[in-house]
């Protein structure tokens, strides 16, 4: 896919301003930066869906990043709606302890993730090290309510505390075990699954 010149300006701008802002820039802001009028930046918007690189919908700021490759190079889509997750508080891999929500997002970029389904939270704790996850990193968490044996999973203890674990049933039971060698399982008797583990990022 070729774009012009100022196509590639207006949509490296856009790409920047939802990368910093979480939406998409305004007809007026485009304009504003690269010194064109509103209908410019139009008739360049319309030009960009032609050839595939952006969807919008009659919304006020619901350009969306769709191409992976636009000649130039690549990039990987940073829209608000698949790249921005929101972190919901600390989970702690080691003993269990009393939730805590605190809201900020966090980008998954180098896979579409669904916001809505999808959740994250910071590690705390090192019984799982040896998944190779860690204090400090961030896992990404599918929404579910139930799980699979040996899957990673966030789970509610006692209605009040969360902890990250390896869920496995045995004999009726559940059996929470960290993956620590150093560390022994737990059989908690209430167990409310809030997602499974399906991504992990660490930041260097």
């Amino acid at each position: 896919m070729e774009l012009t010149l100022k196509q590639r300006n207006v949509l490296d701008y856009i790409i920047e301003y939802i990368k910093k802002n979480r939406i998409s820039p305004t007809l007026e802001e485009i304009g504003l930066k690269l010194g064109v009028s509103k209908e410019t930046v139009h008739n360049h918007l319309k030009e960009l869906e032609k050839k595939g690189a952006i969807e919008r919908t009659r919304k006020a700021r619901s350009i969306r990043i769709v191409a992976q490759n636009l000649g130039d190079g690549e990039f990987e889509s940073a829209d608000d709606s698949d790249a921005g997750i929101e972190i919901i508080g600390t989970v702690t891999a080691g003993s269990p302890v009393e939730a805590n929500i605190v809201r900020q997002r966090v980008d998954f970029i180098s896979g579409k993730r669904n916001a809505s389904s999808h959740f994250a939270l910071r590690v705390r704790g090192d019984s799982m090290i040896e998944e190779h996850i860690q204090g400090g990193d961030i896992v990404l968490v599918e929404r579910k309510s139930s799980a699979q044996n040996g899957d990673l999973v966030v789970a509610l203890v006692d209605n009040s505390q969360t902890t990250l674990k390896k869920y496995y049933i045995e004999n009726g039971r559940v059996r929470l075990q960290p993956a620590n060698s150093a560390m022994k399982p737990t059989f908690p008797k209430e167990v409310e699954i809030q997602g499974v583990v399906v991504g992990l990022m660490r930041k260097y």
